[in-house]
């Protein structure tokens, strides 16, 4: 096995894909500064919420790396909404002609490891999602004390109403 030199493998490109090294923390915990990442060219169309995209941002002067939250159509161009996992906001709305592709897989003790189940936890655990869940748990748990309580001894009755949810 031979061993790659950081230069040789910063953006080395295979067919339509390409080798990136992510710079900084802003998508942790998904992925570390310093991973590895294989980004292959993809027809926007293609590109749904979840996606981790690698584009270049007018406003930063650079290329980033983060993830899609949603689009948002502007005259008759779809533009497309991003967001670092670490980042508190989201960053000004990208146009599609400065994609350069998505991030399918990070390289891991020599391995791709496929990156959907990054994407299957976003769409699990965006704010959204997450909030609503957890009202339905709430509002779920508080009906099943109603009905519950009356049936229950004394005791375990008392100890029931004061735990809090």
């Amino acid at each position: 096995m031979t061993a790659l030199n950081f230069s040789d493998v910063k953006n080395r490109v295979i067919d339509d894909a390409c080798l990136c090294m992510l710079e900084g923390g802003s998508m942790r915990p998904a992925f570390r500064d310093g991973d590895l990442l294989l980004m292959k060219k993809v027809p926007p169309a293609s590109l749904k919420p979840g996606n981790v995209i690698v584009f270049d941002s007018p406003g930063f002067q650079k290329t980033l790396i983060h993830r899609i939250i949603g689009f948002r159509e502007a005259g008759s161009e779809r533009l497309v909404l991003t967001q670092g996992d670490r980042s508190g906001r989201p960053d000004e709305p990208v146009c599609q002609q400065f994609i350069k592709g998505r991030v399918s897989a990070r390289l891991i003790n020599g391995n791709f490891r496929h990156c959907r189940r990054y994407q299957e936890l976003f769409r699990l655990f965006s704010s959204r999602v997450s909030r609503s869940c957890r009202r339905f748990v709430k509002n779920l748990l508080v009906q099943l004390a109603q009905i519950i309580s009356p049936v229950l001894p004394i005791r375990v009755r008392t100890r029931f109403r004061g735990l809090r949810i």
